[in-house]
């Protein structure tokens, strides 16, 4: 399937000289949620437990409805903002997949460079 807005299509918008100082989207975003933490709680169920999937779920649902809302709102349509969110969550399910952890791999580079 082909997508009108390529991943790296906000790194381009964002290279300009209007943007100096920034240096990506995710700089950006990074940067947004250190501002603005949610405060996810702790579960309370250990991993295996079945209502802990069913906490998760609660815990993100109003945040998510409200960047939902704030993008509506910002000229979004609710399914690109779907399609979006969707695509994320995919991006970072493959990463997790494929690197687990990824700050391990940090530390690793960090002492091999030292």
């Amino acid at each position: 399937m082909n997508r009108l807005f390529p991943k790296d299509f906000y790194r381009t918008k964002l290279s300009g000289p209007e943007h100096s100082g920034v240096s990506s989207v995710d700089d950006q975003i990074t940067q947004h949620i250190e501002d603005n933490p949610m405060n996810i709680p702790a579960p309370t169920g250990v991993p295996g437990d079945m209502t802990r999937s069913l906490e998760c779920e609660h815990h993100f649902s109003a945040p998510i409805r409200i960047l939902i809302d704030q993008a509506v709102s910002a000229g979004w349509t609710a399914m690109e903002v779907f399609t979006a969110i969707e695509e994320v969550v995919k991006d970072q399910r493959q990463a997790q997949m494929l690197d687990p952890d990824p700050a391990e791999a940090s530390e690793e580079i960090a002492s091999v460079e030292t």
